[in-house]
């Protein structure tokens, strides 16, 4: 499964398939189960700053937290917008 820079979309290539977001959350389903001490569910690295709207950034961010999903960042850590930061260390400033 490769990421696709867009929240509720998909993109075929073919022989393969790139996911959004939301497909990537509905894949989730029936695994919550397995999940717990010394183990989790991968949906995916997170693409929070690559190309989503600081909205979908956040709501990306928020659902993978709920999956208790490991929280792998997916971007570019030297250039990101202060939005981008703030949703990753959750201190507030994706909101000045």
């Amino acid at each position: 499964m490769i990421f696709y820079p867009c929240f509720d979309c998909s993109q075929d290539h073919g022989t393969w398939k790139s996911s959004g977001i939301l497909q990537i959350l509905d894949m989730q389903q029936g695994l919550r189960e397995y999940a717990g001490p010394g183990h989790w569910n991968d949906p995916d690295m997170l693409e929070v700053g690559n190309g989503m709207s600081v909205n979908e950034d956040r709501a990306h961010f928020s659902m993978w937290c709920m999956l208790a999903a490991p929280l792998i960042s997916g971007n570019d850590l030297r250039n990101m917008p202060k939005a981008t930061l703030g949703i990753l260390t959750n201190t507030g400033r994706d909101r000045r």
